[in-house]
């Protein structure tokens, strides 16, 4: 077997690289530096679950057991690939996005109060991860993967 040498490898939120797949209206993430990274680029599974013309939704919203069960099969295959590259001595890091109810990792977007009857609620930022980096965490966790979350 071949020695390969140790790199840093990033696995990243779909929209880094695709913005066609963000809810429509929403401003499209920093651009992620791709120039001399090793990248995994995660599936959206926001877009697979609720197609290209979605509404924004909160935490909330996606937090239901089909959702959570879409995520996690959807990243199994991916947890495989990232422990095996783990494991060789390569350094895992995840990069999300800001604010996203799926795809957050140090903060995600939640609904919020109606201050009556007649108003619309404002969503709140809080800290937290998504729905998809709870699952993604979770997953890498069981099977003891060393890794990093940034935003």
């Amino acid at each position: 077997m071949m020695n390969q040498s140790k790199e840093k490898i990033y696995v990243i939120a779909h929209c880094l690289l695709n913005s066609k797949t963000r809810v429509k209206g929403i401003r499209r993430p920093d651009p992620f530096d791709t120039e001399n990274k090793k990248i995994i680029q995660l599936p959206c599974p926001e877009f697979i679950f609720a197609g290209p013309n979605r509404e924004r939704k909160t935490k909330e919203d996606y937090d239901t057991p089909e959702y959570r069960k879409l995520c996690r099969n959807l990243f199994y295959p991916y947890a495989y690939m990232i422990e095996t590259l783990e494991k060789e001595g390569n350094e895992i890091i995840i990069a999300g996005v800001p604010k996203s109810p799926s795809c957050g990792i140090l903060t995600t977007t939640v609904s919020g109060f109606k201050n009556n009857e007649n108003e619309d609620a404002e969503n709140e930022i809080v800290k937290g991860k998504g729905i998809f980096f709870e699952e993604i965490e979770n997953e890498l966790n069981k099977r003891k993967i060393q890794y990093l979350m940034t935003e």
